[in-house]
């Protein structure tokens, strides 16, 4: 993701969630030392079709969002990048990838569980709304 690629992926974030991430909020992690911002074209030079931010630090790793466009669901383009961020905490020595979900979003958790996401906390009245967040961990590092 680069500071071009900025208006687009806003424009994927409003399409996908209610309480989208800003424009700003993608230019501020940008800016991050710790954060990582990937997308996904589907051609070179074509439109944005997924993108996920996360971060990777001190030996764990948290997902931030990740969104597909609309008419790129169910293509496995999200289930692409977090596999890479599995991959590239594993060669950072990471333990442990975190994330927060809705209860109400069975896709994302259905998603996050077949990579080996499991639940680990609950955040209450997290969201908004009020609605509770589910924390979920993965194993990052390899089994010995």
């Amino acid at each position: 993701m680069t500071a071009r690629d900025l208006d687009e992926v806003a424009g994927i974030a409003r399409s996908g969630f209610e309480h989208a991430w800003t424009r700003d909020a993608f230019a501020d992690e940008l800016a991050r030392d710790v954060a990582h911002c990937r997308v996904v074209r589907t051609e070179p030079g074509g439109p944005i079709r997924a993108y996920a931010v996360w971060w990777l630090v001190a030996g764990e790793q948290s997902l931030l969002t990740v969104s597909t466009a609309p008419d790129a669901r169910r293509q496995g383009l999200a289930r692409a990048l977090l596999r890479e961020m599995l991959d590239e905490g594993r060669a950072h020595g990471a333990d442990a990838c975190f994330l927060e979900v809705r209860p109400s979003n069975a896709p994302a958790i259905a998603l996050y569980r077949s990579l080996g996401f499991e639940p680990f906390d609950v955040r209450p009245r997290y969201y908004d709304d009020g609605e509770d967040a589910w924390i979920l961990r993965a194993p990052v590092a390899d089994p010995r």
